[in-house]
Order: structure tokens, then C-alpha cells, then sequence
């Protein structure tokens, strides 16, 4: 445990003779999404067009300069600063024990983040055997969840569930399964709106539990003396007249709506915000035929809590229309008034309560008509209309109805609730242009399905019925296995769409033959799962694909995303064969089954689709089933054999010497730049390293490079600047103001940066060759093949990957939603920064939560860390993503302020910020060995901090396997030479006596780049050269290399040993 000291950045202002306002608290609210919440500043960001390519290669040039004389001289540590440079100062992640326990028990649980309660439950078999044994099969479904709620009642959060839940309703579906749903009662009380859902087998087995109800409290005190109803109602009446006018209704329209005049009667209710229940009156009053309020009124002070009008509208309506294809559909429509709109509000998702049915439906299936323009953030989305429930408009009939038939199939084949699994809104847009022009593609967005009107190659693309489950399986990926765009992991992705679209529309294994205009493809269809080849004959034939591995293209990560709707054929002629063997009922079961369980990891690879697919085989039919077989068989008829599939980035060694946290003065009358020991212990701890002002309404002011020489930074001017480490050699480098982040990367060869006006690029500047220079106008990553759309409106954190070939950043986006509102929010993702290609790492997130302010680990660029934004909540948790596996995790719950967290050098601790009631201060959480979770409670660090950069002052080690290895018998491979190199390496091994060799060339990925030796080689000294080419001589991108050497001698002796070099163009 470090020692911590009470020292407060607040002192060195004393010295100074300086005031010391208090700082002002940041508001999380669905009005300061763009802001993150922090304190609006006097400049007001405008729409800005992009600095010309000649004006940021200047910039570049002086930056080089700067930085160049900057670093020249010795850089000494900290603790050669002068005394005079010295002042003096005045420094919850708990683990879920309930986790743990449902672990035990065979539980797979989603908790309410808010109150701690579970809201799914999934009962492993093993579980419901168990179960049962307490109860019998006969016994009604109520009484066998309640036996298990009440031996489990400390997981439930509930003391006495017995008395606590009431069945409000029981029975059994068309499937023999029983479902019964409890209310939830406190002291008697009825809890408004929570109640629990229990889901039995036909045998008796409790499978799941789904729930949204309060934990128990623990000093629930009634009001001794309450309101009355008389008063409660007295209280809603004024309030409404304020309003809205009140008609009185007659004897017949009161029969009519079961209504007798404004009612009350008393509930438990928890407020959103707070979770405190509360005793409430509800009051019912309908002022007219067509409205109904309802109101939440304190019974102890009178407070009117929430109010809202419960009117359902008019509701669902059908019409039978004509779609594209000429076939009649029924299309779901909704009335609001004498106006029929396309909102579906038939699915089992729709939810009764609609707050804003027009501008956002909950629950709905919902088609919006762009008219024919670009979707961007100045584009408005209408709602296709009608005033008689008739629909001309046969891309809105399409579109709508295949909707439906998509939402239809996973719901009734996989039980899945929409594309996200849980309910939320399904959105299909039609009409859309591209660049003012026809559009012919289809693609989703991660938050919509959009379509073309078709153009040179294809009709309108709402026509076919398995694009539109394709694009649509692409959310459902994003969902659960959530690939990465590239490479093999996003041709996977690529393959599942097609699979899918093929379970959708199973009148062949075409894919967009309904929408193909003749003569464009040879085969009618665009791609063919059964014949990838697709009546072409080799790559560049249009609509081939390769049907084995012996014909993957290996493609650059700027061609076609590294080839995922190229490549993709492999993996869909092994789901052909597949459904030949087995059919269509079991290979569906099978693939859904890859992405509900998360078999696949974002990284995945071809072999892990196979080690997928057997997995899942095997979960439904059986290790030794015929189903398990035929997956084996088809994967091996092209050629992805069994193997170990994709390896997770290894940690690289931390950069040793003295560890410093940069931070920023969080005084609004000096925001000077200060550094900070990781462990403070005396004053001696704390230097002030420069007194500009810095500015502070960005998630990155600050930057460090890997061995810590130089720091650059933003000042209050909003001009970068730079400055050593011991506090020397600052200098403007900028030769023009407006520069709002920046970011370093960790080799100090490319900073990044993006500006105060809103011109939605990152400006990359090359330090070594500024003529390289360049800006990056940033788009919204789709699926569709290229697609581009341009929902992003500005970046603003920045971070670099280990090697300096990605930058993770956080992008606002403005996506317009019906009525001319947007929606808003932050996301994260990772920019190729060389090859200009952009992957979302997240799936959009429901309405008022964002991702922001992400960084790398410093050691592995496997892991990031973000703050997640509740902006309906006002609240922040501190998450750390592996980004190979998927996998989130809360580290600290952070209250209302934003964290801006950030990895210690060693990745062993997170170094955020936190603002409570005015003060600002650092706080530190020490992480777990996988950086997976938290190791203990968060702990002061110092006051008077914001904006934290951990950074050391040194030289990252070469790690113990990168020196020359020799086992037993003399083997050696030396590390190439130069490193990193330029256009061309050679690397050394030595062999004690003749062996068979191979020495080959790997990505980050693990994927085979070159072979550089095979064969027989004799005993002695060899050295190879690599140009930096791949297997067919093209060159590759700047980046971090493995190359790997295995050698076998004669009488069996073995050796292996893979080392790093860097490209650097």
C-alpha cells in the first residue's frame, strides 16, 4: 500500500499569492452530451473546413524544429530541478460477492448496475437438475421459483420474498413452458412498476428469470402521517389545469375507458435517480376523451415526483400493400390522430409506456424516409406517412415488411428480442443518396439498416429479403461476438451475415438475386455461398470468391478492409456444406449458438470458427453427435483445419525509471501544468513544471512520449507547446492557435491532434518526414462495402497504440432521429492510422450513454480503459475492454464526475479524477494481474488534480526472450539488425548441426506474412534479409513484426523462439 500525505495543489497558489476559486462542478446531463459534461468555456465551437495539406505539412515542419532542439540536450531527471522550482502542497471498485456466488451455482446473471439486483437469470442444466430436486415436477410454477428465490434471497437482495411477491399472472405458451409474473409488495404496499418474471420447462425445470423490482430496503420507514387521497388528488388537478383544459365526460365515454373520475391509491416508489422508495399516491385523471395523466405525488411532503401523459394513442393498425417484388404484404402501421405512420407496435418488444412515440418509440419497428438524401448530421429523417392506411411507396412496403420478417425469424427460431436481445427499436432508412447521387448499397450503420435506391448495379436494395437479413446480422454480431472489421475476424463477420441472410430467405444460397440488375454478375446473384466462385474464375472476376484456403487473397488491410467480403466465401462454404449434412433447423441452432455463447473473440480467426462451430455442436447435440462430425468434415473440405486459432497480444516489458503523473491545476484561475510522484510522501513530491495555463475543456491536453523526454501540451491560447521533462526548453510549436487535444506517440515520431472548430478530422503530423503529414476527415464505420456515411462530428480523446500504428479515439456523433431531433452521443474507435481504416470497438449504446475518454495499456495494447457516461443517470463508471476477447469490466464506480482514467506504466494501477462537492482531486485503483478487474478499493492521491497522465522518465528494456536465445546444442536467433529498419533487416541464426528450418514472418494478428527460410540448412551461421514484402511481393504497412525461427535436427532435438522487430516507412 503506498503512503499517502494531505498535500493540496491549493498551496502552491498561496505561495503565489494567487486566488483560489473553487472548481466548478461538471453536470452529466442529456444537454451537455457534447461537452462531457464539463464546464462550458466562453468559445464557441463552429463548423470549420479542414486545414489544407500544405498548411499542416508547415505545421509538421515546425514541430520537427522545435522538438528536435527541444530534445538535443541531456535530459536530466526530476531531481535535478532547482529548490526554487519545488512547492509545497496540501491526497469504490468493491467486488460483487453475489457474482461469485451465482458462479457457484450454476448461474449466468445480468444486474441492475443501479440497485444491485439481478434482471436475467440463465439456469444452467446442471442448475435445473438441482432445482427440481427440491421440488416436484407437478408443482405449480409459482411455487418452484419462489423455492428458489427464497433459498437464494441474499443473491435476490429480498428478505422475505415470500411475502414480497405476489403472482399477478400465470401461463403456458405454445410450447409447454410455464411463465408466471410476480408484483413486488413492501410492507404490504404494492411496488408501482417492479415485478419479476419466473420462466419454467414443461418438466418442472426453472430456466430463466427476467426482472426489473428494488432490493429490500433496509430502514424502510412509512410516513406516520400521510397524505390523504383528497389531497393527493387535489394536488394533480391544479397542477394539470396549468395544462391543459378539462372536459367533463360523459356516463356512456366513462363506461367506455372503465373510468369513474380522477383516482388515487398508494404504491412504493423508487425514483430513477436516487433508488430511495418512497411512499406515493398515484393519481389517474383523464381531463378528455383522448388523454390520460398519470401522476406521482410524495405522500409525506406533497412533492409531485413525475407526471406524464399515459395516452396509448390511437394503436396498431394493418394494410395489405405491394412491395418491390410485386408479391402483397402486410404492412404494420400505427394511428396517431387521423394519421397512419410506419411504426410496427405488434413485436413483443413493445413496451405500453411510450413518453414520446412520435420522436422515439420504444419497442417499435420504425421506417424513416430520408428523401433522397446524404445521412449526415444536418440530414432530417420523416416518418413515412399516411392519411388512410394505404402505402404507394413499395421501398417503404419492403423495407418495413422485411423488417418484420428479420425481427420474426430470431425471435421465433432464437428467441432473441430485435438485434440488440433486448428489445430496443429496430430502424430501417430508406431513400438514400450517396454524395447527392442513387446509392447502390445496403448497409448497417451499428445503429440502422439504410438503403439505396439501387444505381448502376442493383434495384433498390430494400427488395431483398436476405440483405436485409445480412445487414441486420451484422447489429446482432456487434451484439455479442463483436468481430473487428478486418481482416479474417471481419470476413467472419461478413460469412455470419451471409448465414444468416441465408436462414432468413431459404429459397437458395444466393445472396441479392432479387435486386441484381442483369448482366452485372455472371451468376444473377451477388455472392453464393453454395459456388463462391460465383460464375467467375479467379479475383477481380465480379461476385468470385474464394471456396478454399488454397485461394485466400491476401489483401492489405486498405483493400477491402483486408478482404472481408473477399475472403468470406471460405467460411460460407463450409456453413453450405454444413446445412447440406444437417439441414437448415440444426446448422442454425448451431451458428446462433457461436455468437449466444461468445465462442467467437473480436480477433477471431477462420481456425476459431471451426473450434466455434464444433463447441457449439457439441453444447447442443453431443461431442460424439454426427452433427459435430459434419462441422468437422466441412471445415475440412476448405482447408481451415483444426489448430489453435488466435493469439492475444503478449505484454511488452514497462519502461523503467522515475514515474511522474502529469496533471492539471484544477483551479479556473491557474490550470498550470504540474508533476506528480505516484506515491507522495512529502512536498518533495510535487513540482510545478511549467506556469503557462493549460486549457482544459478536452479529455487530452497533455502528452508524454514513452521514454518521458518531452511532454507537449495545449495552452489556454489553445496552441500546442512543448517542453522537457526537467522543466527546460519550452516552446510554442504551432505557428497558428485552435488546437484542442494531442497525443504522442510513444516512439515520439507522429503526434496527433485535433482542433477547437468542428471539422470532424485528426491531423496526424509526421516529426521524422513532415512532408508525410496529413489530416483524416472521420467517418462512421458501416458494413457495407464502400459505404461511407458521416454521422461523426469531432474527436477530442486521443491515444496511441504500443507501436504507433493505431490511435484510439472517442467520436461524437449527431445522428438524426424523426422530427428533427438527433441523437447524440460519444463512441469509441480504433483509427489504422497508415492505412486510413476505422473500427467501431463497441455496439451503440441505448439512449444517454456514451463511451469516451479511452486510452491503451501502456504495456499491451490488447486493453484500454474508457469512462462509460450515463447522461440519464448523471453518473460515470471507469471500464477496462480486452479488446481480443470482448470482455468489459467495471473498475470504479465514479459517482457524477468523469474520470479520465488513465494505465500506470506498469499497468498494475489506473491514476482518475473526481470532483466532489466543488473539490477536485486524483485518486488511484489498483488492478488485477489480467487488468480485468479491480485488486482492492480506490485510494486518495492528491487534491487540487485533474486530467492525469502517467508517464516515466526512462527506457523501455528489451525483454529477457528478445536477447540472442541458445538452448542445449547451440541454437541461436539473434535480433535483426537495424531495428526498427528501413527498407530492409537481416536477421542471424546459427544452427549446431544440420536441421530441417523454417524462418517466417507474422503480424500482430498471428497471421502469416512471409516465409523467408524452409527447408534443409547445415550447420553454422545463416543470414537472411527481408525487404519488408509479403508472399507475393507487395510491400507492407509500417507497424510490429514477429518473425519466427523452427529448427529439428536429425536425432530429434528441437527448438523454437519467435522475436519482435519494427517497420518504420
Amino acid at each position: 500500500m503506498y503512503r499517502r500525505v494531505t498535500i493540496h495543489l491549493a498551496a502552491l497558489l498561496a505561495l503565489a499569492s494567487l486566488s483560489a476559486p473553487a472548481w466548478t462542478q461538471p453536470t452529466l446531463s442529456l444537454q451537455n452530451i457534447r461537452n462531457k459534461g464539463r464546464v462550458a468555456v466562453a468559445e464557441q465551437p463552429r463548423a470549420a473546413a479542414p486545414l489544407a495539406p500544405q498548411a499542416i505539412v508547415t505545421l509538421a515542419a515546425k514541430m520537427q524544429q522545435v522538438a528536435s532542439v527541444a530534445s538535443t540536450s541531456r535530459q536530466p531527471g526530476m531531481n535535478t530541478l532547482a529548490a526554487s522550482q519545488r512547492f509545497d502542497l496540501s491526497r469504490r471498485a468493491a467486488a460483487n460477492p453475489a457474482a461469485a456466488e451465482a458462479e457457484r451455482l450454476g448461474l449466468e446473471i445480468r444486474w441492475d448496475e443501479d440497485n444491485g439486483t439481478p434482471t436475467f437469470i440463465s439456469v444452467s442444466a446442471a442448475a435445473q437438475q438441482r432445482i427440481l430436486s427440491k421440488t416436484t415436477a407437478a408443482a405449480r410454477a409459482a411455487h418452484i421459483a419462489k423455492t428458489f428465490i427464497a433459498d437464494h434471497r441474499a443473491l435476490f437482495r429480498l428478505e422475505n420474498p415470500e411475502e414480497e411477491l405476489q403472482i399477478a399472472e400465470e401461463h403456458v405458451d405454445r410450447l409447454g413452458k410455464q411463465h408466471v409474473r410476480f408484483t413486488q409488495t413492501l410492507q404490504g404496499v404494492p411496488v408501482w412498476g417492479k415485478d419479476l418474471v419466473a420462466h419454467v420447462e414443461a418438466d418442472g425445470r426453472l430456466y430463466a428469470i427476467n426482472a426489473r423490482y428494488a432490493p429490500t430496503p433496509a430502514n424502510l420507514t412509512l410516513p406516520a402521517a400521510p397524505l390523504t387521497a383528497a389531497q393527493a388528488l387535489a394536488i394533480a388537478q391544479q397542477h394539470l389545469a396549468q395544462r391543459t383544459e378539462t372536459t367533463a365526460l360523459s356516463a356512456s365515454e366513462k363506461k367506455m375507458l372503465n373510468y369513474d373520475g380522477p383516482q388515487a391509491a398508494q404504491y412504493i416508489w423508487t425514483g430513477p435517480a436516487s433508488q430511495q422508495p418512497r411512499l406515493i399516491w398515484h393519481v389517474e385523471i383523464r381531463p378528455d376523451l383522448q388523454d390520460d395523466w398519470y401522476y406521482f405525488i410524495d405522500a409525506a411532503s406533497g412533492a409531485i415526483l413525475e407526471c406524464y401523459n399515459n395516452t396509448r394513442f390511437d394503436g396498431p393498425r394493418t394494410a395489405a400493400a405491394t412491395d418491390l417484388n410485386g408479391k402483397t404484404q402486410t404492412v404494420h402501421s400505427y394511428q396517431v390522430g387521423n394519421a397512419y405512420i410506419m411504426v410496427d407496435a405488434s413485436r413483443p418488444v413493445w413496451q405500453q409506456h411510450q413518453p414520446d412515440l412520435i420522436n422515439d418509440p420504444k419497442g417499435a419497428l420504425v421506417t424513416l424516409d430520408l428523401r433522397n438524401k446524404d445521412l449526415n448530421p444536418q440530414a432530417t429523417l420523416f416518418h413515412v406517412v399516411s392519411n388512410d392506411n394505404t402505402w404507394p411507396d413499395a421501398v417503404a412496403v419492403s423495407a418495413h415488411s422485411i423488417m418484420g420478417t428479420v425481427f420474426s425469424y430470431y425471435y421465433n427460431t432464437h428467441g432473441r428480442l430485435a438485434i440488440d436481445g433486448q428489445g430496443s427499436s429496430m430502424i430501417s432508412i430508406i431513400h438514400r443518396t450517396l454524395n447527392g447521387q442513387p446509392l447502390d448499397n445496403a448497409s448497417w450503420n451499428g445503429a440502422a439498416m439504410s438503403y439505396g435506391d439501387g444505381n448502376v448495379r442493383f434495384k433498390p436494395l430494400a427488395g431483398a429479403l436476405d440483405v436485409a437479413g445480412h445487414e441486420m446480422t451484422h447489429g446482432v454480431v456487434s451484439h455479442t461476438v463483436k468481430l473487428e472489421y478486418k481482416f479474417q475476424s471481419g470476413a467472419l463477420d461478413e460469412s455470419l451475415a451471409d448465414v444468416f441472410g441465408m436462414m432468413v430467405d431459404r429459397e437458395d444460397w444466393r445472396m441479392g438475386e432479387d435486386i441484381v440488375k442483369p448482366g452485372e454478375y455472371p451468376s444473377g446473384a451477388l455472392r453464393d455461398l453454395s459456388d463462391p466462385h460465383n460464375g467467375g474464375s479467379r479475383y477481380g472476376d465480379r461476385g468470385w470468391q474464394p471456396a478454399h484456403m488454397n485461394e485466400f487473397v491476401n489483401l492489405n488491410i486498405d483493400s477491402d478492409n483486408g478482404g472481408v467480403h473477399v475472403n468470406s466465401g471460405i467460411p460460407n462454404r463450409a456453413a453450405y456444406l454444413i446445412t447440406n449434412a444437417l439441414g437448415h433447423e440444426r446448422t442454425e441452432k448451431i451458428y446462433y449458438r457461436v455468437m449466444e455463447a461468445r465462442y467467437l473473440n473480436a480477433q477471431s480467426n477462420f481456425v476459431d470458427m471451426r473450434l466455434a462451430a464444433v463447441q457449439a455442436a457439441t453444447d447442443l447435440y453431443g461431442s460424439q453427435s454426427a452433427d459435430v462430425n459434419a462441422v468437422k468434415s466441412a471445415f475440412d473440405a476448405v482447408g481451415i483445419f483444426d489448430g489453435t486459432g488466435a493469439k492475444p497480444p503478449q505484454d511488452l516489458p514497462a519502461v523503467q525509471g522515475e514515474q511522474w503523473i502529469a496533471t492539471v491545476n484544477a483551479d479556473a484561475a491557474n490550470t498550470s501544468l504540474f508533476l506528480v510522484r505516484p506515491e507522495v510522501q512529502s512536498q518533495q513530491d510535487i513540482v510545478q513544471l511549467t506556469a503557462t495555463q493549460v486549457y482544459l475543456n478536452t479529455a487530452n491536453p497533455v502528452t508524454a512520449s514513452d521514454n518521458g523526454a518531452l511532454l507537449y501540451f495545449v495552452d489556454k491560447e489553445t496552441n500546442i507547446r512543448v517542453i522537457r521533462s526537467d522543466g527546460l526548453g519550452e516552446e510554442v510549436i504551432t505557428n497558428l492557435p485552435g488546437w484542442r487535444s494531442v497525443a504522442v506517440s510513444p516512439q515520439g515520431t507522429k503526434l496527433a491532434a485535433t482542433r477547437v472548430e468542428i471539422d470532424t478530422t485528426i491531423y496526424i503530423f509526421d516529426l521524422v518526414n513532415p512532408a508525410a503529414s496529413f489530416g483524416l476527415r472521420l467517418r462512421t464505420p458501416s458494413t457495407g462495402q464502400g459505404d461511407q456515411m458521416n454521422t461523426t462530428v469531432m474527436a477530442d480523446a486521443l491515444d496511441w497504440s504500443s507501436d504507433g500504428q493505431y490511435l484510439v479515439y472517442d467520436a461524437f456523433n449527431s445522428v438524426p432521429q424523426s422530427g428533427g431531433k438527433a441523437r447524440e452521443y460519444w463512441e469509441v474507435n480504433l483509427l489504422d492510422v497508415a492505412n486510413v481504416v476505422t473500427v467501431r470497438l463497441f455496439p451503440p449504446q441505448p439512449d444517454g450513454i456514451s463511451f469516451a475518454n479511452p486510452s491503451f495499456a501502456q504495456n499491451n495494447d490488447g486493453y484500454i480503459v474508457f469512462d462509460l457516461l450515463d447522461y440519464n443517470t448523471s453518473s460515470d463508471k471507469i471500464m477496462v475492454a480486452n479488446l481480443f476477447t470482448g470482455e468489459v469490466v467495471m473498475i470504479e464506480d465514479n459517482g457524477n464526475s468523469i474520470g479520465y482514467p488513465r494505465f500506470s506504466t506498469s499497468d498494475e494501477r489506473l491514476v482518475y479524477q473526481r470532483i466532489e462537492n466543488g473539490a477536485a482531486a486524483l485518486r488511484q485503483v489498483p488492478l488485477a494481474g489480467n487488468r480485468m478487474g479491480a485488486a482492492g478499493p480506490s485510494e486518495f492521491h492528491v487534491n487540487g488534480g485533474v486530467l492525469p497522465l502517467w508517464f516515466a522518465i526512462g527506457s523501455r528494456p528489451t525483454k529477457v526472450e528478445d536477447h540472442p536465445a541458445t538452448l542445449p546444442g547451440g541454437f541461436v536467433l539473434d535480433q535483426n539488425f537495424p531495428n526498427p529498419f528501413n527498407p530492409e533487416t537481416t536477421i542471424r541464426y546459427q544452427l549446431p548441426f544440420e536441421g530441417r528450418v523454417t524462418l517466417a514472418v507474422f503480424d500482430l494478428a498471428g497471421r502469416l506474412v512471409a516465409k523467408l527460410e524452409q527447408g534443409v540448412r547445415s550447420a553454422g551461421e545463416h543470414r537472411v534479409k527481408w525487404q519488408g514484402r509479403d508472399q507475393i511481393g507487395r510491400m507492407v504497412a509500417s507497424g510490429v513484426y514477429f518473425y519466427r525461427l523452427q529448427a529439428a535436427g536429425r536425432e530429434g532435438q528441437s527448438f523454437a523462439v519467435t522475436k519482435k522487430m519494427t517497420l518504420m516507412k
